[in-house]
């Protein structure tokens, strides 16, 4: 016959183990087409939305990238947090495993004549009923998540980064050729005004004139190398590098991006947001910690047992007790 005390035990065991917490499903109605559907164009090239750097055919630009992704730090960070992240999630599925213990010590007696040798085998087993294990599991999901969307927001905005940069050592290069170009130039036509002067043919104020032009162009040559140095300087430290590479100091063009075609509905273009992969980690995160306030309402159900083994090292006799 049933003791009522087991029976308490047993109803508490199946109402913990018919609770099951779910992960709550996100809404999936997204736009399957534009508003305003752009044109299509079938000589154009179909955009790349995850390598979308490669649009602008840089050979060099693509080995900084792929640097980029190696080397800096700020994103090397995010990755380990990642990695810890999931390592903490995998570690929160064995937390609600059964756990073995063993021991062994030597005890002596309370009148100190006799000494025993005791051994212990402990077992034991937090269900995590009414929910608890399964609001652990969603919150770890969720915390993994929201560090996956972190490094893709970090990876999105360094590799931007980096090309706004490169971009800018470009421009500056080009710009660092045209002005002195136009200082050459000015130089020429110094020569030119001097001679026209002892000719007769012209007024020395215009002399004045150009010496205040040549200096113009003199300071925008300057700014336009400065401009030029501290681009680089950025890359490298986008890079983790304390110098910047002398081959990025040779002029090289600037990159232009094609006219490119997109294929991709809205909906395709919402799920590699990660913004929205941040939002749905902290849908899961939040429905675990719901599901664990909820299960701490109920009692904590835990199995265990013990055994012990002792042995009387003065009679040599043994006896256990489980």
């Amino acid at each position: 016959m049933t003791s009522p005390r087991a029976g308490v035990l047993l109803c508490a065991l199946l109402l913990g183990g018919c609770v099951h917490v779910a992960a709550p499903e996100l809404p999936q109605t997204l736009p399957e087409r534009w508003q305003q559907q752009p044109l299509a164009d079938a000589a154009l090239p179909a955009a790349d939305l995850r390598g979308w750097w490669r649009a602008f055919k840089d050979p060099l630009l693509d080995q900084l990238v792929s640097s980029l992704l190696e080397q800096n730090l700020d994103l090397a960070q995010a990755q380990s947090r990642l990695k810890q992240a999931r390592g903490l999630a995998e570690a929160s599925a064995s937390e609600y495993l059964p756990s073995l213990s063993a021991g062994a010590r030597s005890v002596d007696s309370a009148s100190g004549r006799k000494s025993y040798f005791h051994a212990t085998l402990d077992a034991i087993w937090d269900l995590g009923a009414f929910g608890m294990r399964d609001g652990l599991a969603l919150q770890a999901q969720g915390q993994a998540q929201a560090a996956q969307a972190e490094v893709q927001a970090l990876r999105v905005s360094q590799i931007a980064e980096l090309l706004r940069h490169y971009i800018a050592l470009r421009a500056a290069q080009a710009q660092t050729q045209n002005l002195a170009a136009q200082q050459a130039l000015d130089e020429q036509q110094v020569a030119l005004i001097n001679a026209r002067i002892q000719a007769h043919q012209m007024a020395a104020s215009e002399q004045e004139v150009l010496a205040r032009r040549q200096q113009q162009t003199r300071l925008a040559l300057a700014a336009s190398k400065l401009e030029a140095l501290r681009a680089a300087q950025a890359v490298a430290a986008l890079l983790g590098r304390t110098a910047a590479d002398p081959a990025w100091q040779s002029p090289a063009p600037q990159p232009l991006a094609p006219a490119l075609r997109i294929r991709q509905v809205p909906s395709d273009l919402l799920r590699t947001r990660p913004d929205i992969w941040r939002a749905e980690a902290d849908v899961l995160a939040a429905a675990g910690d719901a599901a664990q306030a909820r299960a701490r309402l109920y009692p904590r159900i835990t199995l265990g047992a013990s055994y012990l083994f002792a042995y009387d090292l003065d009679t040599h006799r043994k006896s256990h007790v489980d």
